[in-house]
């Protein structure tokens, strides 16, 4: 009985995926938004040690070098956002079902807002929008 409780009150079973802040666009995987992030290490530390802060969070998943990127979505959305550039490992690829690169934007509670295969500002940007969000 007490496992079926316990992801409950760890709120690790606690999903928002109706909710109004979760914007579903690659939805053909079991990690979705509105979900917790999953834990997984980067460089041997937990990537919820990366998210302190108290503000969004752009995850971009890559084989290579997304610090370009992430210079230029600071310009526009850094006192909003900040930017992470994860190496796309293994266990990342089989949380999230895919080898392909894709970003996790993700809101202030660690919940995820939204997955997309598209990495770019514009995307963070009409989801910004459209909630209102500036």
């Amino acid at each position: 009985m007490s496992w079926r409780i316990f992801p409950l009150i760890s709120q690790i079973g606690v999903n928002y995926r109706n909710g109004a802040l979760s914007q579903h666009t690659d939805d053909e995987h079991d990690v979705k938004a509105g979900d917790r992030l999953p834990y997984f290490l980067v460089d041997g530390e937990s990537i919820f040690d990366k998210l302190k802060e108290p503000k969004f969070h752009l995850l971009m998943f890559t084989h290579g070098n997304g610090d370009d990127f992430c210079e230029d979505f600071s310009k526009w959305y850094g006192h909003l956002a900040d930017c992470h550039v994860i190496p796309l490992s293994e266990k990342v690829s089989e949380l999230f079902e895919t080898e392909d690169e894709f970003c996790v934007f993700l809101r202030p509670d660690n919940q995820i807002a939204f997955i997309s295969s598209e990495m770019s500002p514009g995307v963070v940007g009409q989801y910004l929008q459209s909630r209102n969000i500036s």
